[in-house]
């Protein structure tokens, strides 16, 4: 199969996954509709019948746009991001379908509360489908897109490490150069053919070049520029007048987007301690029982602006804990290597934890107490991990960004291989979060936390 016509196909199949996401979201809320919320709210008139609707199915064309005009059929992203922009083009197309309908005075109206629930449903089934199809299509080497690094700077080293570790985000390494070896390039496209060259700072030369070479064999590049005064992730392109500018961002720095957060964080997190309070009692009466010591554990963190605060959670190790690990260090190079990395054992079974305490992790149930920091106020639902004061001088030039929001239960280094993230990605990942927070990100993050969890990935 030739390669353009492999991307038609999968274009297609996208397509084709998407309008049957919106097509069961909408059956799944006719059903709901017509069939419980009729029963129980005796006042509603009695639902069209399903034929009544044909005649407008090509309505459906609205979301395979909006999808296109998102760049979801065109550009791969990470899960979460894709889960991000799928959200925003539902939301859209949902809003220009009821403007649509009002402007063609169609009479009898649709039913709000089938588009309402077919809406919150496709929030949900469109994502999964959609997701478990590009995983399907990756798995059969479909829809991957084949990527160069050139150059040497952090961030073209962290971005191609994701890349390799990410087998679901769509994209394959095929070849890594120095700034000095942009002649091999013709010379590989020849035997291999790419897609996306991810570059650094290069000077004006192999720029032209670079340019001329990407702009032959219409190939896209991407540009993370080093050593400059700003840092690149906390920046976005803007037009002004015509002219393209580069805009610094700081999202949740904002403080309307800080109360917003904080009035989301209240509501949903007293709604889930209400749903989990049940778990959190048989935890209670598990830890208790099961080993020695108190059922919480309590430890000192470094919250908003600085401020120390108790962080909670549900004791998972020995008393000794401390003492257990100390002596593993001192006896095991290895031990103590894998330590200063990433700060968790990996590759051994850490000493210090009980066997229910293994569990709680790998779960992370050992989490749920910190529900208590976020209604106090020291933490949220979302945000950077809290550190440990010992910790902070690792941050380096991230430290004033990362502490001048409040941590999170949850994060993005949580749901980007959790443990299996070194320490310094994982300071690189908060300070992502705290310029480029939004709502849409926030529930992201929550989805594929549950996901996460329930896995038990990367969890020590």
């Amino acid at each position: 199969m030739k390669e353009w016509t492999k991307k038609i196909s999968v274009v297609f199949l996208l397509v084709a996954a998407d309008l049957a996401g919106i097509l069961i979201s909408y059956t799944f809320a006719y059903q709901l509709r017509a069939e419980v919320l009729s029963q129980f709210l005796g006042n509603l008139p009695p639902p069209f019948p399903i034929r009544y609707y044909i005649k407008y199915l090509y309505l459906l064309l609205i979301w395979p746009i909006t999808f296109m005009y998102e760049g979801l059929y065109t550009k791969n992203y990470s899960e979460s991001e894709e889960i991000i922009k799928l959200w925003k083009a539902l939301t859209i197309a949902t809003l220009l379908t009821v403007i649509l309908l009002f402007a063609l005075k169609v009479r009898p109206s649709f039913s709000r509360s089938v588009l309402a629930i077919s809406y919150a449903t496709s929030l949900f089934v469109v994502p999964l489908i959609r997701l478990s199809l590009k995983r399907l299509l990756f798995s059969m080497n479909l829809g991957i897109k084949k990527i160069v690094f050139i150059g040497s700077s952090n961030e073209i080293k962290w971005l191609q490490n994701h890349v390799k570790n990410d087998r679901t985000c769509g994209y394959s390494v095929i070849a890594h150069f120095k700034k000095d070896e942009l002649v091999k390039l013709p010379e590989i496209y020849r035997k291999e053919p790419f897609d996306v060259i991810i570059t650094s700072n290069l000077d004006n030369g192999s720029m032209y070049f670079l340019q001329s070479f990407a702009q032959e064999h219409s190939l896209e590049i991407m540009f993370f520029p080093e050593n400059i005064i700003f840092d690149p992730q906390g920046i976005e392109v803007e037009e002004f007048f015509g002219f393209k500018a580069l805009k610094l961002k700081y999202n949740l720095l904002i403080p309307r987007n800080a109360t917003i957060k904080r009035i989301l964080d209240l509501l949903a997190s007293l709604i889930i301690f209400i749903v989990i309070f049940p778990v959190f009692i048989f935890i209670v009466l598990l830890v208790k029982i099961t080993s020695k010591g108190p059922v919480f554990f309590k430890q000192t963190r470094i919250g908003l602006h600085g401020k120390k605060f108790i962080l909670y959670k549900f004791r998972t190790m020995y008393l000794d804990a401390d003492e257990r690990l100390n002596t593993l260090l001192k006896e095991n190079p290895d031990a103590k290597e894998e330590w200063e990395k990433f700060r968790k054992l990996k590759s051994m079974s850490d000493p210090r934890i009980t066997p229910i305490g293994k569990i709680l992790r790998k779960f992370s149930l050992d989490e749920l107490p910190q529900f208590l920091n976020i209604m106090k106020g020291d933490m949220s639902l979302v945000g950077p991990r809290p550190y440990l004061e010992e910790e902070l001088k690792f941050l380096g030039k991230r430290k004033d960004t990362i502490l001048s929001v409040k941590p999170g239960l949850t994060g993005l280094w949580q749901v980007s291989g959790r443990n299996e993230v070194p320490f310094e990605e994982r300071v690189l990942l908060d300070e992502y979060y705290v310029r480029n927070w939004s709502i849409f990100l926030d529930i992201a993050i929550l989805v594929r936390t549950v996901f996460t969890a329930l896995k038990g990935e990367g969890a020590y």
